[in-house]
């Protein structure tokens, strides 16, 4: 028996760190929540449904996509950076001014959990010179258009079109995120 008892004590003091230090517990891998994963939150930003780079303030709209985001039950909130917000997973804007935005989206899952994306947008002014050059067939050449936009009051842009270097016309348009009015 005092053997028994010997082996007893001697295994409670290796277990409990030999010395009367109280034993360390081992790590224990719990899953965060159990259940479902977390939402993942994914958006793609597309301009003018045409895949251009950079965004022209009162004339193209801005779609952000967040529909490839993960998760169960989710609600959305898009925030476009210029103080306007959405509430669905695809939403359309326009920027009504020039300048850097950030766009965020935050994904909230049915659980209360939620996971946030940004991405940073450039809106371009439209005022400045334009310059498109295209073959006029009928007259089997090619011209050059330089259309020079001075101001801008909402979505009326005032300016000039010169063709060849050589007439110019002034010119006023009104212009929608759909496309431009005829230049008048």
């Amino acid at each position: 028996m005092p053997f028994r008892y010997l082996l007893i004590s001697v295994l409670l003091l290796i277990s409990s760190g030999c010395g009367g230090s109280p034993a360390k517990p081992s790590p224990v891998n719990t899953p965060e929540s159990p259940g479902t994963p977390a939402p993942a939150s994914s958006f793609s930003l597309t301009i003018d449904g045409l895949g251009s780079e950079e965004a022209i303030a009162a004339v193209s709209n801005v779609t952000v996509d967040a529909s490839a985001s993960t998760g169960a039950g989710l609600r959305y909130a898009i925030a476009f950076g210029d103080g306007e917000t959405a509430a669905t997973a695809l939403a359309r804007h326009v920027y009504q001014s020039p300048g850097p935005f950030t766009v965020t989206v935050t994904i909230t899952d049915a659980t209360g959990r939620e996971t946030t994306s940004t991405r940073q947008l450039v809106v371009a002014s439209p005022l400045g010179r334009w310059v498109h050059s295209g073959f006029i067939e009928r007259r089997q050449e090619v011209e050059v258009r330089t259309l020079t936009l001075v101001s801008q009051t909402g979505t009326t842009l005032r300016g000039t079109l010169t063709r060849d270097g050589n007439r110019t016309i002034p010119v006023t348009a009104t212009v929608s995120a759909e496309r431009a009015s005829a230049w008048s």
